[in-house]
């Protein structure tokens, strides 16, 4: 009954939303063989923002050594490209969930292949779009200085002039104040949820927050989340340019809008996976 409160009063929050007068939008997808609601969600002002082509819905392929299958669990992303009306630079913003158990260390090499793959996905939309920012935040059920984490900020394939210099928006914060967690269940009190952005186009616009860690575990009357929101605001800087995949790091003569745009396009084939342009 508890449980049923919440997700009523979580539904009504989310049409509240939907209705008012900034005009909030959403895509949602299901997460694939979960036997309970969980989704990832975006919600961006329609009377700033405008769609860029379609959202893509991704679902992370997992692998374990000496095993021929692959698990399709509830290891998702959602991304969207959107264009700021104000400024027409797009921006690419993601939103994931990975692998559970973020307590097992002896899954950071799994969660950084799904990381892996979304890279791959995130680095053709980025090219395809423009876009000049790039920003991706949800459950990474992965702890502060895991290799999970280091890889999101210094894993990225890119060439030299490229790149897009990821960091964490709350990377100032001290994960090990025991006043500070991002998930309270019975069974953890840890840091596992994050927002990323790449620092050579984006920059904070203040001071990002979380509420303290709750005392008890949540969810509770006024959490309807084993998790806590993020908040941060975000800007781009005076000098963010559209970011090129590394391999559109093409000579001298490939500066040309004709080039770019070609070359974009063949970043990604029709499965959505890296390929190398030709001069």
């Amino acid at each position: 009954m508890q449980t049923s409160f919440q997700l009523l009063r979580w539904i009504a929050g989310m049409n509240s939303i939907k209705s008012c007068p900034l005009h909030m939008t959403a895509h949602l997808q299901n997460v694939p063989g979960s036997n309970h609601w969980m989704v990832v969600v975006f919600f961006w002002r329609r009377d700033r923002f405008r769609l860029v082509g379609y959202p893509i819905n991704v679902t992370l392929a997992d692998w374990e050594p000496r095993h021929e299958f692959v698990h399709h669990e509830d290891r998702v992303m959602l991304a969207v490209a959107l264009e700021d009306t104000q400024t027409n630079r797009v921006l690419v913003a993601a939103s994931v969930h990975l692998m559970r158990n973020p307590e097992d260390t002896g899954k950071d090499p799994m969660r950084m292949l799904e990381v892996s793959q979304m890279m791959g996905a995130l680095s053709c939309m980025v090219a395809q779009t423009g876009a000049s920012g790039l920003v991706i935040m949800g459950d990474f059920n992965a702890v502060p200085q895991s290799f999970t984490h280091l890889f999101m900020l210094h894993g990225w394939q890119e060439c030299a002039g490229s790149g897009k210099k990821m960091q964490g928006a709350f990377d100032d914060v001290k994960w090990d104040d025991e006043h500070s967690c991002t998930t309270r269940t019975m069974a953890r009190s840890m840091w596992i949820d994050y927002i990323f952005y790449s620092s050579a186009t984006l920059e904070l616009a203040g001071a990002p927050h979380v509420e303290p860690c709750p005392s008890q575990a949540i969810p509770d009357d006024v959490h309807p989340s084993d998790h806590l929101p993020l908040q941060a605001a975000l800007r781009f800087r005076h000098d963010a340019r559209p970011s090129l995949h590394c391999s559109c790091m093409a000579p001298s003569h490939a500066e040309s809008a004709q080039y770019r745009a070609a070359c974009a396009d063949d970043v990604c084939n029709k499965h959505g996976e890296p390929a190398f342009c030709s001069a």
